[in-house]
């Protein structure tokens, strides 16, 4: 209990102490907290001018011209691994990267004639440049929209500074992705080119290999060559049989044997004409000849029909890649359009006057309470007092 009670009353002996000490030099203390403060008045009353803040809310592409041209990519299946990944994800970087760039805030500075607004006097330009920025700001606020805005001595001045980046960086954005567009074009009828070149090449092919081996719908032809040597080996078993039993019946030197003789040379030498592929002019050719032409007929067919699907898909590819390229719309939404806002943003007047008021008194109070201190140490004739009697007198000048 006794010890709470000391420290309270040596709390309340530094406050009376100081207040003491303040009192005994009142001109002195006036004067350091006065001065100071009236001005620091002056200064943001009269010299400093105020500025206005003017912003404007963005709503950043999200994706859909992207998108559009990577689902454009997507869509030619493995083709489209040639192409490099569009990410929608990177739109805001890139709407970003514009607002901070050196050639919009050059433009802003020659348009708005900036040098000569803030009275700039130095020697280099980055020295315009940084003095430029700092009255400009970009935010993301919770709803992942991108908040710029500019603060300027005329309200006006800086609606029109904001409306003009918004412009100017819609106009990068757009220039930017109608580049990207144009790389997808190009690819696309690049290979549009030299899959239509493949076709007119390997139909050429195509049809010179139908017209040599004559062969049109090899389905049929292969069916109509199976069909007739299956007949054509019935008939030459079925004398060859009549031969056979009429030879054990009648004997070999019977007329009908004799006859059945002829009849079985004539039609083994019809099956190896039709083995041999001596029937070409009715479509009828040799068998192992028509299964190696088959597969070569099936194959150009295939290889025409996959470049043909490939051909229109690629036309429809670079149709939607060219109508992309040729979009003039604006990209960045303007959710909250920026105006004239005339409520001082800055300087903060009242507050930079407080602080100067409190900093002063402060400084008036340890002046005060110094000097009392110092009177206590001369008159004690202290080593503290007679180093601080030297130093007073090094510092005077000498007439």
């Amino acid at each position: 209990m006794k010890s709470n009670e000391h420290h309270n009353t040596s709390f309340l002996n530094i406050i009376l102490n100081i207040i003491n000490s303040c009192l005994k030099f009142p001109k002195l203390y006036l004067s350091i907290v006065i001065i100071p403060t009236v001005l620091i008045m002056i200064t943001v009353l009269f010299i400093l001018k105020p500025r206005y803040e003017s912003g404007a809310t963005l709503h950043l592409p999200d994706g859909d011209s992207f998108g559009s041209m990577q689902s454009v990519v997507d869509g030619l299946g493995a083709l489209g691994s040639f192409m490099p990944k569009i990410g929608s994800d990177q739109s805001s970087n890139v709407v970003w990267t514009f607002f901070n760039s050196k050639e919009l805030h050059d433009q802003v500075i020659v348009k708005f004639d900036l040098e000569k607004s803030y009275k700039f006097k130095g020697k280099y330009y980055a020295d315009l440049l940084k003095k430029m920025r700092k009255r400009m700001g970009l935010v993301f606020n919770d709803e992942d929209m991108l908040e710029v805005y500019f603060e300027d001595e005329d309200p006006q001045v800086a609606k029109e500074v904001v409306e003009f980046m918004i412009h100017a960086v819609d106009s990068m954005y757009r220039d930017y992705s109608n580049a990207k567009a144009k790389t997808v074009y190009d690819f696309f009828a690049e290979r549009t080119d030299i899959t239509k070149n493949s076709i007119d090449s390997l139909s050429l092919v195509f049809a010179q290999f139908q017209k040599e081996k004559n062969m049109y719908a090899p389905e049929v032809q292969v069916e109509n060559t199976i069909s007739t040597l299956t007949d054509a080996y019935v008939r030459r078993d079925e004398v060859a049989l009549e031969l056979e039993v009429e030879a054990l019946v009648n004997g070999k030197n019977s007329p009908r044997y004799k006859q059945l003789n002829e009849r079985y040379k004539t039609t083994n030498a019809y099956l190896n004409r039709v083995r041999h592929g001596a029937l070409k002019n009715i479509g009828v050719t040799k068998l192992e000849d028509q299964v190696d032409d088959t597969y070569t007929y099936i194959k150009y067919e295939s290889e025409l029909k996959i470049l043909t699907v490939l051909y229109k898909l690629l036309r429809q590819k670079s149709e939607e890649a060219s109508i992309e390229e040729a979009k003039k719309m604006q990209q960045l939404q303007v959710m909250h359009k920026p105006w004239a806002n005339d409520k001082k943003k800055s300087p903060p007047r009242m507050a930079m006057t407080i602080l100067v008021f409190l900093v002063a008194n402060v400084i008036a109070m340890v002046t005060c309470v110094y000097k009392i201190f110092m009177q206590k140490q001369i008159e004690e004739d202290t080593e503290l007092a007679r180093q601080w009697l030297s130093f007073k007198n090094n510092l005077r000048f000498k007439k």
